[in-house]
């Protein structure tokens, strides 16, 4: 990808909404986001690049990563995404949970049942759809008892 083309995409994802309410990234992190739009443009999975992505200081480098491994969709991406399933940022934590579902591997299933079931009754919010939407994609036995585990814990606190 030709330099001018890989800093005119850096700079439209530096004023994407998501990296609105960020503050300004620094070199290194410009440099990081443009690889990661370079490996995502190619659908390459760079196992290195994007475990240095997924730990990254910057929230918005975290973000771009899940995003970036989701589009990939090499299911070796779930091993680096399922820790990103805790991070400190919800909009990362969001992110993963719809890069495990749009990967498509079942692995991530556990960790995904658990966190549902450690919602509270009546949660709601992007992080809740997209952790019951991940599930209803990977399907099987345990994301079914995970998802019927938060319709039965819902319904009962409805009363």
């Amino acid at each position: 990808m030709p330099r001018s083309i890989a800093r005119i995409l850096v700079l439209l994802l530096l004023f994407s909404p998501a990296a609105s309410r960020a503050r300004a990234q620094d070199a290194g992190s410009a440099g990081d986001l443009g690889q990661l739009l370079s490996l995502e443009d190619r659908r390459l999975f760079d196992g290195a690049m994007l475990q240095r992505a997924a730990q990254h200081p910057d929230a918005v480098v975290r973000l771009r990563a899940a995003m970036a491994m989701g589009r990939i969709g090499d299911r070796a991406a779930a091993a680096l995404l399922l820790p990103m399933l805790l991070d400190q940022d919800s909009t990362v934590r969001t992110e993963t949970a719809f890069a495990l579902g749009e990967l498509g591997d079942p692995a991530a299933v556990p960790e995904l049942a658990a966190l549902a079931g450690r919602f509270p009754p009546n949660a709601q919010g992007e992080l809740v759809i997209e952790i019951v939407t991940a599930l209803a994609k990977l399907g099987g036995a345990e994301a079914e008892r995970a998802l019927e585990g938060m319709l039965d814990r819902h319904s009962a606190s409805a009363d």
